[in-house]
């Protein structure tokens, strides 16, 4: 027989030591309220409530002595589902809760109900038609068998004054009990400083301040928001006795019954039946009411379920651990509040850890068991890799399709809303998990090619818009919208990752361009947008691309393409003066910003697309916009004479070394003293015309005129053109005869201009004439040996010449007479460079040349042959002396010959002195009846000084010469042969007096 062993002495472990270790890995506060409302989820309770009772209720009597020290102030945590027979069941098994190997919950550990006794000795729980008191230390219930949780019927005693004393501690839930309770109330009476004296589990007192604070740290920690991955709560209530404080629900729980079946059904599927899993989305309407302020909140939530982790290994650990792929990703799409709470990691409940993204990220992480951190990144030297490789599959593979299929739904039911807020834009740094979870997530969008891009015109996929950064100037998207140029503009974070993107395209000036081609929506933009898009194209795109696009600013006020011609720039704004009649083809740089302005106009020095104007355009504009016609000259109004200075002066900026008559030369650009403007290059040589500076010149020009104006000789006019403009003009005709110009201060041009004028000049007054001659002889002085080739017949025929006569007739005036006439008569001109008294001649003209300078030119040009003083004696007053012609002029004139005469009588030839002896020429003494003076020939008078000769004539007889003219002459008579003495031939009687 084998031996008996002394005494039994098996291991045992009282349940308060168990609950003390429980208490250890759930700690006393927010994380009791926590786990509790996570059960409550479990068992699919769709409302809790957590109610502080500060009061006391009845101590006796009470269904056990010992429980009247727990009728103080206690926390109650209903939930409206029932506390099942199994959930009783699973209490019993402390650590082996049944929630251990149901999947379905979420309750990792099947411990959270134990972390109330953090706060309490003795809770009770009150559901269906059972009141369950718990005794984990076995004391006042020591007399049950077996002892630590009595349980009551409390409908059927609910009139029993014990039984009644002990439902009063549920009242601020419930006050009627004769029937079973629709939900559950699990009551924590809070430990005292009597009972954490002798408490095993606890010896910290419960008070009501540290559970209110723990209240208020679980409404913080749950705010607005954590009922979003809950399965089936949607309320829940914090209260202090029937005051409330906190209160959260969703307000459209009816609108989630089939996405929350649906979901459901996944994770059924994943986890019952071996499926692959699936996804649900719907939106979630938040209601927060705290401090007495309500907040209202939407959510878009995407809840993602795969059927296993790709690794079998993991996915084996995973199960035991009683993790699978689940995941979800909510994001606020409205805020009616304005307010935004920072993104959070959740495990169905918060986590206290804050990921700074723009959403809310759910899984089934491998997390500690105060579900303070997750395993992982920061467990250095782990021995067992497979938490972090869990986490790891979760952030990298589930998280990113989760949030990029919320993307596509939310976009699909918000087409006209930019959610690109909801985009994980924010930087990570590299030791957290969602590292990278940006260019993950746009990966997964883009391999789909989802269209979840928002632009203006709906949400596009990458490849069907342009990327560019939010901060795109404000013009520029204003411009792009006006086209309908599909453009996702991107935080600069966003930007950045999605370019990257194969078969992404970026707004750039080729791609813009490329769009207004083909969309032909360039015509579409206003005129503000039409400048932002060509000064944005132009850095890029050559103008001979450019042309095509209807972005080009006209000064007609509208915007066209290049494509018709010519376009011009203007040079300036003397350009922009001189050609405002053609703005139809002027682009307007006033339009363009100075860039543009600056591109345009270096453009135009290798392009042909868009140039200055050429004399040839000139020609063109001028004959459209400011005179036409056929004839020579035109009459131009007020205006468009004003124009004829602007063109000039383009003329001279931009033709002054060559002046392109072949394109100008059609054009009326000389203006005339009238309001006539004549053709650069007339056709009828008879409108050439004249030019007279400033001066006596062009006063006399234009008294010339003023005799007929209509039919005078043309002069250009000075008042519409610069002296510059002038100077060259003239030069310029000095080369090109076709011009027909003439420089009124030159003597061949003034000569044919009086030619011109010529029937003018014979109907003018003769100080008009005078001053003609005048003129005439002094552009001959100046003309500095030029113009020599002056057709003499021209000025031969203009009546300026001074003709001199002296009157005819022994009595009367003795003046000489001055006329003008012309040099075309059948007769010699002579020209008189002293004004001797000649009788008329049928066959010679005389002519004043008393001027040095007159008789210079008469001789030079061949115009009269010019005697001086004693070639006039010689050759005219001696022939007409002895021709007799002096007889019909009066006696004055006769003397003042016979005066000059004697005068030079020694400076004559020879052969002239011996012809005065016998020309009657010496002015003799009056009778007394002689009414005009007589003349003798010197031989024939009689000195009067040899008296002895005078006696022997009789007063009657004798021919005596006029006293004082003898006297003055005596020696030249003498030489004469004046009678001296008395000889066979001048015997008294013989002489006849002449």
């Amino acid at each position: 027989m084998a031996p008996l062993p002394r005494r039994q002495n098996p291991q045992r472990q009282p349940l308060t030591v168990s609950l003390r270790k429980i208490c250890g890995d759930y700690p006393a506060g927010a994380g009791v309220l926590r786990e509790l409302l996570q059960n409550a989820d479990d068992a699919g309770a769709s409302t809790v409530k957590f109610v502080l009772d500060t009061s006391r209720h009845p101590e006796s009597p009470v269904l056990v002595e010992g429980l009247s020290q727990y009728q103080g102030p206690a926390l109650l945590a209903y939930n409206d589902a029932l506390f099942s027979e199994k959930d009783f069941r699973s209490l019993a098994s402390l650590g082996d809760s049944k929630k251990v190997h149901d999947k379905a919950t979420t309750g990792k550990f099947g411990l959270g109900f134990s972390s109330v006794y953090n706060w309490t000795d003795c809770p009770s729980i009150l559901s269906g038609s059972t009141l369950l008191f718990l005794d984990p230390h076995h004391s006042w219930s020591r007399t049950f068998d077996p002892p630590g949780g009595p349980d009551y019927d409390f409908p059927a005693s609910a009139k029993d004054e014990a039984m009644a004393n002990q439902l009063r501690c549920f009242s601020l839930i419930n006050s009627r009990w004769e029937c079973p309770f629709d939900g559950t109330i699990i009551r924590i009476p809070l430990r005292n400083t009597s009972q954490a004296k002798w408490s095993e589990i606890s010896s910290k007192e419960a008070s009501i301040h540290n559970v209110r604070y723990s209240m208020d740290s679980f409404a913080g920690e749950m705010g607005s928001n954590g009922l979003l991955f809950l399965r089936s709560v949607h309320r829940i209530v914090l209260s202090v006795d029937d005051q409330r404080l906190d209160e959260v629900e969703i307000l459209n729980r009816h609108d989630l019954i089939s996405p929350k079946n649906r979901l459901k059904d996944v994770l059924d599927g994943v986890m019952n039946d071996g499926l692959t899993g699936g996804e649900a989305y719907h939106e979630v309407r938040l209601r927060h009411w705290a401090a007495k302020r309500e907040t209202l909140k939407t959510f878009a939530v995407l809840n993602s379920v795969a059927g296993s982790a790709p690794d079998t290994s993991l996915a084996r650990w995973a199960a035991s651990e009683k993790l699978f792929p689940w995941v979800a990703v909510a994001a606020q799409i409205t805020d009616h509040d304005k307010s935004r709470d920072p993104g959070r990691l959740y495990s169905v409940l918060p986590l206290p850890i804050l990921t700074g993204l723009p959403v809310h990220i759910h899984g089934l992480f491998s997390i500690s068991a105060d579900r303070s951190r997750l395993h992982g990144l920061d467990e250095r030297g782990a021995q067992d890799d497979r938490p972090e490789s869990w986490n790891k599959f979760l952030f990298s593979q589930m998280i990113p399709g989760a949030w990029a299929k919320l993307l596509v739904n939310v976009c699909q039911k918000h087409q006209v809303q930019d959610l690109f807020h909801l985009w994980p834009t924010t930087t990570a740094e590299v030791h957290q998990w969602w590292y990278g979870m940006s260019r993950a997530v746009i990966d997964v969008v883009s391999r789909s090619n989802d269209p979840v891009w928002f632009t203006e015109f709906g949400y596009v996929s990458i490849r069907d818009g342009l990327l560019a950064s939010a901060a795109t100037d404000a013009q520029q998207k204003r411009a792009c919208r006006e086209a309908e140029i599909r453009v996702i503009y991107l935080t600069d974070q966003l930007f950045k990752e999605a370019r990257q993107t194969p078969g992404s395209r970026s707004l750039c000036p080729e791609t813009l361009y490329e769009g207004l081609r083909e969309t032909r929506s360039s015509e579409r933009l206003s005129s503000q947008s039409k400048l932002v898009v060509l000064e944005y194209l132009q850095h890029q795109i050559p103008l001979t691309d450019l042309a095509a696009l209807e972005i080009f600013p006209f000064e007609d006020g509208t915007f066209r393409s290049l494509t018709s011609t010519p376009i011009f720039l203007h040079r300036d704004v003397f350009d922009k003066m001189l050609f405002a009649r053609q703005p139809e083809s002027c682009i307007d740089t006033d339009r363009l910003s100075k860039v543009t302005s600056a591109w345009l106009y270096e453009r135009v020095k290798d392009n042909s697309i868009v140039r200055y104007r050429t004399p040839t355009d000139l020609c063109d504009y001028f004959s459209n916009h400011i005179a036409n016609g056929s004839s020579d000259t035109l009459v131009f109004g007020e205006e468009e004479r004003s124009m004829l200075s602007q063109v000039w002066e383009w003329i001279m900026r931009h033709c002054q070394r060559d002046l392109p008559l072949s394109a100008l030369g059609s054009l009326w650009l000389v203006p005339l003293h009238d309001s006539g403007v004549r053709r650069l290059m007339p056709l009828d040589v008879s409108n050439s015309a004249t030019w007279f500076d400033t001066g006596k010149g062009k006063e006399l020009a234009l008294k010339l005129v003023a005799v007929d104006p209509n039919n005078a000789p043309k002069l250009v006019a000075d008042d519409a053109l610069t002296d510059v403009t002038l100077r060259h003009l003239l030069s310029l005709a000095e080369k090109e005869r076709s011009l027909y110009l003439k420089d009124g201060k030159k003597f061949g041009d003034f000569i044919n201009f009086l030619e011109e004028g010529r029937t003018l000049l014979q109907n003018a007054t003769e100080d008009v004439k005078d001053s003609v001659f005048q003129m005439v002889k002094e552009l001959y002085l100046v003309r500095n040996g030029i113009d020599l080739d002056v057709d003499t017949d021209t000025l031969r025929s203009l009546c300026i010449f001074k003709e001199v006569q002296w009157p005819v007739g022994v009595t009367g005036l003795s003046t000489m007479i001055r006329s003008s006439t012309d040099l075309t008569r059948n007769a010699a001109f002579v020209g008189m460079r002293k004004l001797v008294p000649l009788p008329l001649s049928s066959n010679q003209v005389f002519l004043d040349a008393t001027d040095e300078w007159v008789s210079l030119l008469f001789e030079d040009l061949g115009l009269a042959k010019c005697l001086d003083e004693i070639q006039i004696l010689e050759e005219l007053v001696i022939p007409a002396l002895q021709d007799g012609g002096y007889k019909h002029m009066t006696s004055n004139l006769r003397v003042d010959v016979t005066e000059l005469l004697f005068q030079n009588y020694f400076r004559l030839s020879p052969s002239a002195q011996g012809y005065v002896p016998n020309l009657p020429v010496v002015p003799l003494e009056k009778r007394k009846d002689d009414e005009i003076v007589s003349f003798a020939c010197p031989v024939d008078i009689v000195d009067p000084d040899e008296s002895a000769l005078v006696s022997l004539y009789f007063e009657h007889e004798m021919t005596r010469p006029e006293g004082h003219f003898y006297h003055r002459y005596s020696g030249v008579l003498a030489s004469c042969g004046v009678k001296k003495r008395l000889d066979e031939g001048s015997r008294p009687g013989s002489h006849q007096n002449l």
